[in-house]
């Protein structure tokens, strides 16, 4: 009876602390609760341990030097001051459409259409960014962006009015909506703002709309004070205030959210409204920032990437934040491996498309071992 005791403190100890749940007092326990608390952070690691052991067997068999190729992929990528502008470049996008999904996924709302809004904000920013505003110049950045949130916001909001009055789950809705939001965009850019003469793209925003650059040439430029801004934006709405309450209440438990007076139909519509405007600030970030026009296919799947990136983010905006810029030196890395080896650019792919996996995988690991002993200790 003692050990089964014993047991059942130490199983709720773990998933408790791990979870945020206890404040430690004394050193012994702040020691443990350290360990405990960097749950994530450990597995996370697993995974990319045993990822890179994985690569290691595609490295060999291409010949290739493994300390090499893995030097290439995680050291070089912070080796100078250019390469981290070049991480942080890749990140940047990431991080938002993270953000995003992060955002939705908190409230058990899975939003996969962020791709889609990001086109429609994006779209929207350009179009905005592409009108003289004159002496009111230096209001022509924050309304573009603006414009872009509501554009996303409205996109997804329609998946969340579907969910609530006709009960069509938001999976295959915004799945829907990309493919509607990718076409429909693309029509009005190729045949009715397509600037002549160039490849499928819309004439050029005025320089008043553009995102400026930090370090010319280098592309990373001013969105990336947006990112940061929004991680703290959002980690404020989500642990500080009612909004963020309700919204982590229909995610934990509807029937008790219910209960408690929070109407999950009116939240689930307000959630979907707020990741499609962050996720149409990701657009805006691209096409003010980095290509100053809207161009056909300018998005390799940043709205898709920012699934993964919530999912090892845990959700949290410091998460999501720590796996953009993890996923950003993957990039960076594998465009390295590609200049500086013979390894295939598929193998190279494969290779980093292996440790994402992995480590991603490794998350939603560790979150079903505190489910798990959750009910062992039941």
């Amino acid at each position: 009876m003692i050990l089964k005791y014993l047991k059942n403190r130490l199983v709720y100890l773990w998933v408790e602390v791990s979870k945020g749940g206890i404040v430690l007092k004394d050193s012994k326990t702040q020691i443990l609760g350290i360990l405990f608390n960097s749950q994530g952070l450990w597995t996370s690691l697993g995974g990319l341990i045993f990822s890179m052991i994985i690569g290691s067997i595609f490295i060999v068999i291409s010949g290739e030097n493994i300390l090499e190729v893995y030097n290439l992929l995680l050291i070089e990528p912070f080796s100078d001051m250019n390469s981290i502008m070049n991480v942080l470049f890749r990140s940047t996008p990431v991080l938002i459409t993270g953000l995003a999904c992060a955002i939705a996924f908190k409230s058990d709302i899975f939003n996969i259409g962020v791709e889609g809004q990001l086109y429609v904000g994006g779209f929207a920013a350009v179009w905005i960014g592409m009108i003289e505003f004159g002496i009111f110049s230096f209001l022509h950045i924050p309304i573009a962006i603006l414009a872009a949130m509501l554009a996303g916001g409205f996109w997804a909001g329609i998946s969340g009015i579907l969910k609530v009055k006709f009960g069509v789950h938001e999976v295959l809705s915004t799945i829907m909506m990309n493919y509607i939001a990718i076409s429909l965009i693309n029509y009005l850019v190729i045949d009715i703002y397509r600037k002549p003469g160039s490849k499928p793209q819309t004439y050029d925003v005025t320089s008043s709309a553009v995102l400026p650059k930090i370090n010319p040439p280098n592309q990373l430029n001013t969105g990336l004070f947006l990112g940061l801004a929004l991680v703290i934006i959002i980690y404020i709405i989500l642990s500080k205030t009612p909004l963020g309450f309700e919204l982590k209440s229909i995610g934990a438990n509807p029937i008790a959210a219910r209960f408690a007076g929070i109407e999950s139909n009116k939240m689930i519509i307000i959630v979907m409204v707020l990741s499609g405007a962050v996720g149409g600030i990701a657009g805006a970030e691209q096409v003010l920032g980095v290509y100053n026009a809207f161009k056909v296919g300018f998005s390799p799947g940043y709205g898709f990437d920012g699934i993964a990136v919530a999912l090892i983010g845990r959700n949290n905006p410091f998460g999501v934040l720590a796996a953009a810029l993890l996923i950003g030196t993957f990039r960076y890395g594998g465009m390295l491996l590609s200049f500086n080896t013979n390894l295939p650019r598929e193998w190279t792919m494969i290779i980093v498309s292996i440790m994402i996996l992995f480590v991603a995988g490794s998350t939603i690991l560790s979150q079903k071992l505190n489910e798990f002993l959750y009910e062992r200790m039941a």
